[in-house]
């Protein structure tokens, strides 16, 4: 099952943890504690406990740190997720032609990556997981056209069974949207990773994981409704078609 997208309450948590463990923020009133007991200025204890929330406030707002999180988070959850169960190459031809486009891409950007002097792992590492999703969304794509081409309306079906059906054909075209759209994400990251080779910017290349990252996310969220929408419209399908009988 694939693990759901990180909420603000889940980042908000990892970044105040982030902030009060960090080794640096720990040293610093570490020592004033050491220096309070050599000492014995008891009020330096006071001193070490401002210090410490003071440097876990600034740590918490801070921008880059808060990329460093989030990208130690998404690295976790690639090491820690069970591998993908192999999905099937679409049955209807359009959608497996959007797959193999997506796959191409994907390729591309592994080339342009072993090619480039630059460590792109997180960024190979992020394209792997967004293909695997595309790959999901195309199935669910094609278990939409299936069952609309085998549950042609009949000239007399009532009006609730045409809406669930209408629908269903509108999910359908977002869902191979949002697989185009995807699949055209991947292609700038193959153009951005060829205008990064020479650069020596960690930065760039942090923007540049986290950019395809958020499209991971975008892509599972959607997915995800997409999927409940499907078996909820289904379902209409399926019970009017019984309260007829």
């Amino acid at each position: 099952m694939t693990q759901p997208p990180d909420t603000r309450e889940d980042l908000r948590r990892a970044l105040v943890v982030n902030a009060l463990t960090k080794p640096v923020n720990i040293l610093v009133p570490a020592l004033v504690v050491v220096a309070a007991s050599l000492l014995g200025a008891s009020l330096l204890i006071a001193v070490a406990l401002i210090c410490w929330l003071g440097l876990a406030f600034v740590t918490f707002f801070d921008e880059d740190e808060a990329a460093l999180v989030g990208r130690r988070r998404r690295a976790t959850a690639r090491a820690t997720r069970p591998p993908a169960a192999p999905v099937a190459e679409p049955s209807t031809p359009v959608i497996a032609q959007r797959v193999r486009r997506a796959h191409a891409a994907a390729d591309a950007v592994q080339e342009a990556v072993r090619e480039s002097e630059l460590p792109l792992a997180d960024v190979t590492g992020e394209v792997d997981a967004l293909v695997t999703l595309i790959e999901r969304n195309a199935a669910r794509a094609d278990r939409m056209h299936r069952y609309l081409a085998e549950h042609t309306l009949p000239a007399a079906a009532p009006e609730e069974q045409r809406r669930a059906v209408a629908r269903l054909e509108a999910r359908h075209q977002e869902l191979l949207g949002e697989i185009d759209r995807a699949a055209s994400a991947l292609d700038t990251v193959h153009a951005e990773v060829l205008a990064a080779d020479g650069l020596a910017e960690l930065g760039a290349r942090q923007a540049l994981a986290g950019r395809v990252a958020d499209l991971q996310t975008k892509v599972r969220v959607v997915s995800a409704g997409l999927d409940d929408a499907f078996e909820e419209t289904r379902a209409g399908i399926s019970g009017g078609a019984a309260r007829r009988a």
